[in-house]
């Protein structure tokens, strides 16, 4: 059988990929890198994001300094280490399910192809409040965990980009993780040395 014939049977359509997710994948976690770009200054943060469906989203920055932002259904908030208080910020009822590919209602497929051993969706945001201009996807021929998602946002003074890797499909979550705050290792040491 032809090389080519057999890429084609095993890769999979985003409409198959949104799918899966939208009736297998409970759960998600991946590790990010993300990259603010202002007046040609870059900042480069690190960190792990845990998403599970019914409204939920846990965004921990964890290098250089330890932030913390939480959605519960449609209200987003921040994580104060320090004084141990979360403020909400703003409401989106789109965050966890954006990060479980339900992209539906949220952005529009511009392109799909294969290369090499790869297939790369690019997708273009439609008229939401959501700030990310573009996703770029990447996921093996023959698998439906990406190994890499960049989201993208650019403005005239700004460069936003979130680089998603590590994914872990379905991992056991309980709710808890979603409104327990452990403090981190860096913050403790601080409050100990004063």
């Amino acid at each position: 059988m032809n090389l080519f014939l057999i890429f084609f049977l095993i890769s999979f359509s985003w409409k198959e990929i949104e799918e899966y997710y939208r009736e297998n994948v409970e759960t998600v976690y991946a590790e990010f890198e993300e990259i603010f770009i202002s007046d040609g200054e870059k900042n480069t943060y690190e960190g792990k994001l845990w998403a599970k469906k019914e409204g939920y989203l846990k965004f921990l920055i964890e290098k250089p300094d330890s932030q913390l932002l939480f959605v519960r259904k449609d209200k987003v908030f921040l994580y104060d280490f320090e004084d141990k208080v979360e403020t909400e910020i703003f409401s989106s009822p789109y965050l966890p399910d954006f990060f479980l590919f339900n992209l539906e209602n949220l952005y529009i497929l511009k392109e799909e192809k294969n290369k090499g051993d790869t297939i790369n969706f690019i997708f273009e945001r439609k008229d939401t409040g959501l700030i990310y201009d573009t996703i770029k996807a990447y996921f093996p021929l023959n698998d439906k965990k990406p190994y890499r998602i960049e989201i993208i946002s650019s403005s005239l003074s700004l460069e936003y980009k979130i680089i998603l890797e590590k994914f872990v499909i379905n991992p056991f979550l309980k709710e808890e993780i979603f409104k327990k705050v452990q403090t981190p290792e860096k913050i403790k040491d601080k409050k100990w040395k004063k």
